[in-house]
């Protein structure tokens, strides 16, 4: 029994040693981005009816939206755009909460079908002052072609004025 425990304790580091960390390539274009507006225009609470008409909606925040094609990196896939990515909103107040959704083409085929050969999705974010920060989508129980996220700026909603770049990106597990 003395004898078996040097042997289990070196085959166990061993198997501790030949442990990798997985790593990822790069499938799309690092130029597939939204950019996020955060101002306090349309943050204000205020209820000043000068108008007389009882109607605060300038002072709501916009609800909008943009979409952007994922462009392939040229040598991985037979066309150019293997999805989309949609924003709402676009822009807001600090504090406003962006919902972030990646739509990948599902091409049918059994080789170079972006569904097939995405496993990770995440988003790029740079603040400007702010470090860039890498944050993964969650992939849909339901549908392999979605993927999305919701995300929350950082500031105080009554003077942060700053421009956001939220850069979508593709990989896949190298071995």
């Amino acid at each position: 029994m003395l004898r078996t425990l040097p042997l289990l304790a070196f085959v166990l580091l061993l198997a501790s040693a030949c442990e990798t960390e997985v790593t990822y390539e790069r499938l799309n274009d690092e130029g597939d981005c939204f950019d996020v507006q955060l101002s306090p225009d349309g943050a204000d609470d205020d209820d000043d009816d000068s108008a007389g008409d009882d109607d605060d909606s300038a002072s709501s925040p916009t609800t909008d939206s943009a979409t952007i094609d994922l462009r392939a990196m040229p040598g991985f896939f037979d066309r150019d755009v293997i999805g989309s990515a949609s924003m709402t909103p676009t822009q807001g107040p600090a504090r406003t909460h962006f919902n972030l959704a990646v739509v990948l083409a599902d091409t049918r085929t059994d080789t170079g079908n972006p569904v097939d050969v995405v496993d990770r999705v995440t988003v790029l974010v740079n603040n400007g002052d702010l470090d860039l920060s890498e944050l993964d989508l969650d992939a849909s129980p339901a549908d392999e072609a979605r993927w999305a996220v919701e995300l929350g700026t950082g500031g105080d909603p009554e003077g942060t004025r700053r421009s956001d770049r939220l850069c979508v990106a593709l990989y896949s597990e190298t071995e």
